[in-house]
């Protein structure tokens, strides 16, 4: 809190800066909510139209202006209504947001039980927002497991009975032993989620493929696929283990054969049978400390831990 009030104090007290300024849209428009998700909510209160694609008059960050808007530091793409007002003499007494309205919390209109994603308005202060922490993780696994199995892709990667690989992780070859038996797979961006995904579990089937059982097995995020793998939605590069864990007794290298095929999937809780583990990275040093933490029932998915130490106040170490 301490560093906020700092930074707001150096703004404050900030002179002006030279930067560059055009409008776009209706000559009197409000401009646009855009990249920032506000949508139409800049018509009304507590913006009024009065924002830009970056300040002077009182103006909101509400959207981006890329290209041509970069050839100079700082670019403000006014709304036409906003840059009007520059035309009338007027001095702001800081550049602090002083919304006269509750803080909101949007819910955009593409969240599903498996994504989502929100705005924040009506921030007063410095207008940004760190973070935001959500509770209610038992009701979203409950949402989750009763949403049954949906479309997704998948492929196979490393040795065709190979346990794949920990990966991007950090669990290594922690793979090939319980509690994953190799029975893994690789996610692209909506499942690995930057490292959120690691840990968590799905059952996977398929049912397309005449070498497929049509029984679902359980895999858990280990490792991310990039590329090729985001042309998908969902798209589940598996273990050469588990890819053959697909098919019918017999059929494993007629189904890894086919390459890519289409599966079904649900996201389930995690139930190992082994204790949560911390591993420590092997490029640790006494500068640096990087640890994967494993073995999480539940939704799979750790927040943060905190550590203490040699007398020290407790570190709460986010996750990257």
């Amino acid at each position: 809190m301490d560093s906020i009030v700092n930074v707001n104090a150096t703004l404050s007290k900030a002179r002006f800066l030279p930067a560059v300024a055009t409008w776009y849209g209706s000559p009197t428009g409000s401009g646009s909510g855009g990249a920032c998700g506000l949508e139409n909510d800049v018509i009304n209160a507590p913006y009024y139209g009065m924002i830009s694609a970056g300040s002077p008059i009182h103006v909101t960050i509400t959207d981006e202006c890329p290209g041509l808007c970069n050839n100079e530091p700082f670019h403000f793409d006014l709304s036409g209504k906003a840059f009007g007002y520059l035309a009338k003499t007027g001095h702001e007494e800081d550049v602090r947001c002083h919304y006269k309205a509750h803080l909101a919390v949007k819910i955009d209109s593409g969240s599903n039980p498996y994504y989502v994603a929100m705005v924040v308005e009506n921030v007063n202060g410095d207008g940004e927002i760190d973070r935001i922490e959500i509770m209610g993780q038992v009701n979203v696994n409950a949402t989750l497991n009763r949403v049954g199995f949906l479309p997704a892709a998948a492929t196979w990667y490393g040795n065709p009975t190979g346990a794949g690989s920990g990966g991007a992780c950090g669990l290594e070859n922690d793979v090939i032993n319980a509690p994953y038996h190799g029975m893994i797979s690789a996610g692209n961006g909506n499942l690995f989620r930057s490292g959120a995904g690691c840990g968590t579990c799905y059952m996977v089937k398929c049912i397309d493929n005449p070498s497929c059982s049509g029984s679902p097995i359980h895999v858990t995020i280990t490792d991310e696929c990039p590329g090729l793998c985001n042309n998908e939605p969902f798209h589940f590069d598996l273990s050469g283990k588990a890819f053959g864990s697909l098919a019918k007794p017999g059929h494993e290298d007629q189904l890894r054969n086919a390459g890519r095929i289409n599966i079904q999937y649900t996201r389930v809780r995690c139930h190992y049978k082994a204790h949560i583990a911390v591993k420590i990275d092997s490029g640790s040093n006494p500068y640096y400390l990087a640890m994967a933490v494993e073995n999480v029932n539940g939704d799979g998915e750790i927040d943060r831990i905190e550590i203490l130490g040699q007398g020290l106040q407790i570190a709460a170490q986010d996750r990257l």
